[in-house]
């Protein structure tokens, strides 16, 4: 496959699922495919960055079914779609790829029963299991091995495919290199493309329930997250310290009474 062939099928999926799964298909426009950039970093399958720099190996695809290419698109981008780099927190990368994978994967399988496995399917290096059904991916990490067993196609996996190393934006890079205001930035940015892709769903006649129930679970989490402790913490102590001293003396029952603290 050349490259100019890769590229071609990767614009002609974003508008088939465009026409076919408006939400999916508009996730994958926050996607921007590296040319050539699988080779150049030794990259055997597919992989995304924060930013959605999106790697395709072309030795890899030109093995897949049209079927199976579409799925590892969708594999691709909802990892960044649904938080996965946000919410990696201090756990282990690789373990933790494996978990998403596992949550995601239902997701995608979900729709390949709906549409038809010879329109859209998993490729066969996909972590699979419906032991993990309605599990985030927070609670199956938990429930891995310390060092998951390699899957994979011929030897090759998906499993090391977050590779927020290889971000090609400004933001992206900034950070992967610990720039917490960069992080949020990207998290509201993906926020907003799901937000946008559910809307963009809903404008083609059809329903948030159409989606598969997975990642109707996703959007719900991802667009209503709890409060972050760190933020709250730091919030209330700004309040606190910038307002009255702290004390250990008990508050007026007149005050609570008019609604005060």
């Amino acid at each position: 496959m050349t490259e100019d062939e890769l590229v071609q099928l990767w614009r002609d999926t974003r508008t088939w699922l465009l026409v076919r799964e408006p939400f999916f298909g508009f996730l994958l426009l926050k996607l921007r495919l590296i040319e050539g950039g699988a080779e150049r970093n030794g990259i055997p399958t597919a992989a995304v960055a924060n930013d959605g720099s999106l790697y395709l190996n072309r030795d890899f695809v030109s093995k897949l079914p049209t079927a199976a290419f579409r799925g590892l698109v969708l594999h691709e981008v909802l990892h960044p779609a649904l938080g996965v780099f946000a919410r990696q927190g201090i756990r282990d990368m690789r373990r933790w790829n494996v978990a998403h994978d596992f949550a995601i994967n239902l997701i995608i399988n979900d729709l390949s029963k709906r549409l038809g496995a010879q329109v859209l399917c998993l490729p066969a290096a996909g972590c699979l299991d419906e032991q993990y059904r309605d599990m985030s991916a927070e609670e199956i990490y938990d429930l891995l091995p310390s060092a998951p067993p390699q899957r994979g196609q011929g030897g090759e996996s998906l499993d090391g495919d977050l590779r927020p190393d290889l971000a090609t934006t400004p933001g992206g890079k900034a950070a992967e290199q610990g720039d917490e205001k960069a992080r949020k930035e990207l998290s509201r940015d993906w926020a907003a493309q799901v937000h946008a892709a559910v809307a963009t769903h809903q404008q083609g006649g059809r329903q948030r329930g159409d989606l598969p129930s997975g990642v109707q679970k996703l959007i719900e989490r991802l667009l209503n997250p709890a409060v972050d402790w760190r933020d709250y913490l730091a919030n209330y102590l700004g309040e606190r310290i910038g307002g009255e001293e702290l004390s250990f003396r008990r508050p007026s029952r007149r005050g609570q009474a008019l609604g005060e603290t």
